[in-house]
């Protein structure tokens, strides 16, 4: 459905270096419980300075309960 056709948009933007597509399909695995995939697309958004994606793990983290993960993140950006 949806979720198909939103993934296959954000996996083209990324071909074309659209740095808020990384956030956006994190945002789109965790609305379909697809956790590892979302963790590993926030990480990569960070990476690039995308400061959205940096909120948006921290939010992450601590709908599931990652505090050891959290706490890891705050230290490392100094938030």
């Amino acid at each position: 459905g949806k979720f198909n056709e939103a993934e296959e948009y954000y996996n083209k933007a990324l071909k074309i270096e659209d740095n808020r597509a990384l956030n956006n399909l994190g945002t789109l695995y965790q609305e379909q419980g697809k956790f590892n995939k979302a963790e590993e697309c926030f990480l990569k958004a960070i990476d690039i300075g995308d400061n959205l994606a940096l909120s948006n793990l921290r939010t992450f983290y601590t709908e599931q309960k990652e505090y050891e993960k959290l706490e890891q993140l705050k230290q490392k950006y100094k938030i």
